[in-house]
């Protein structure tokens, strides 16, 4: 913890943003957050995180060294 986490490359498709940065920021397992739900692991803060950066953001899923952000409209 405490470590800079580049960002690598982007890729936007449609109302999606794919991130890929340089550090593992989930293990294996992939976490998918809605706005209301839990965020209590170091990935659901990086989604609190955004969800209050952007109301229009309406779901993240992080897996591995990957964020996945839809943003409505």
């Amino acid at each position: 913890m405490g470590q800079t986490i580049e960002i690598n490359k982007t890729t936007t498709i449609g109302d999606m943003l794919i991130v890929d940065t340089d550090r593992s920021l989930t293990g294996q397992t992939g976490n998918s957050f809605v706005r209301d739900g839990d965020h209590g692991d170091f990935d659901g803060q990086l989604a609190a995180r955004l969800f209050e950066a952007d109301p229009a953001i309406d779901h993240v899923h992080v897996l591995s060294n990957t964020a996945t952000i839809r943003r409505s409209g």
